[in-house]
């Protein structure tokens, strides 16, 4: 028994002491997303606070493909020994799994989340010269012509189309979903009236609202959002139920010590109040929010009972 318990010990100080010397070789930042886009500066900017604090050189590598799941799949099979970050995203856990038909690893199980680090919500939004000014007169309209509203989404199975889905369940109303490849289109479509409503985050959407070419009707979440102060929350205009909101943060293959989790979730943590982070994030319109590993894999387990049962009744799925 004494040996055993001297083993244990000698065990749990060599884990202890590789987290205090965590990291011993280069790391890696995954970003599964095109550079130059939203997800890639997220990436960068907290590359850059890591590299400064750790004294390692910390790289980010672009993996598109796949609705982000090739460099997601690339972290879930990298070394368990937290070399390797992954920016994830909440629909990434609570979507892809029921989305997917196949997919060569699980989210859930192949990856531990570290924490969050921004956070976003969605505007419902229509042509600006739409004759609809309120999600009431929205209602109202759809109902009173079956099926021939469309609402356009950034994708089949992404939050945008989900929380279409979600709108259409909740009102009881019939309208028929138009999947774009991405935010840009489906917005050029709604400017030019090709389709009557949109989903999409406040940041992509916010320079259409501002010029005038959008209008906003709500907002998702509990409160109204500070940079659309004057537009009520979906609450506020009669969808009882209605909140989703979008967020990346940092995930790690599964395996990975707890006590070096904890130590990168400190240093993410630490780099996310850096003043270059905050500000970079502020002009791409994001909240900076951080949780511990707990706390972020509680958030995740409310968000996959949530939009696992939504994906199931909107009955997409991916090949």
């Amino acid at each position: 028994m004494k040996k055993l318990l001297a083993g244990l010990w000698l065990l749990l100080c060599a884990v202890h002491a590789a987290a205090q010397s965590f990291p011993t070789k280069p790391l890696r930042v995954i970003c599964a997303f095109p550079p130059g886009g939203p997800v890639d500066v997220i990436a960068r900017a907290i590359a850059r606070e890591l590299q400064a604090q750790l004294g390692q050189p910390v790289v980010v590598e672009n993996r598109p493909g796949a609705s982000g799941n090739i460099g997601a799949e690339a972290a879930a099979k990298s070394p368990p020994d937290g070399s390797t970050l992954l920016i994830n995203w909440n629909s990434l856990h609570a979507i892809s799994p029921v989305l997917y038909r196949q997919l060569n690893y699980d989210p859930n199980k192949d990856l531990i989340p570290v924490t969050q680090l921004v956070s976003f919500r969605q505007v419902l939004v229509v042509n600006a010269g739409s004759a609809v000014n309120s999600v009431r007169e929205l209602v109202a309209e759809a109902k009173a012509h079956p099926g021939k509203l469309t609402y356009a989404s950034t994708g089949n199975g992404t939050v945008s189309h989900m929380a279409g889905v979600m709108f259409t369940q909740l009102m009881g109303i019939d309208a028929v979903h138009v999947p774009y490849k991405g935010s840009a289109p489906a917005m050029t479509d709604l400017m030019a009236g090709q389709v009557t409503l949109m989903f999409d985050h406040i940041p992509s959407v916010l320079p259409q609202i501002t010029a005038g070419k959008l209008r906003a009707l709500a907002t998702s979440g509990p409160v109204r959002d500070a940079k659309l102060p004057n537009v009520p929350t979906m609450q506020e205009a009669g969808v009882a139920g209605f909140d989703t909101s979008a967020w990346f943060g940092v995930a790690v293959a599964a395996g990975t010590p707890r006590e070096v989790v904890q130590r990168i979730n400190a240093e993410v943590i630490k780099g996310s109040r850096a003043p270059e982070f905050t500000e970079a994030m502020a002009k791409l319109g994001y909240d900076v929010v951080t949780t511990s590993p707990e706390r972020t894999a509680a958030i995740l387990k409310t968000e996959i009972d949530l939009w696992g049962p939504i994906v199931k009744a909107s009955g997409a799925r991916v090949d």
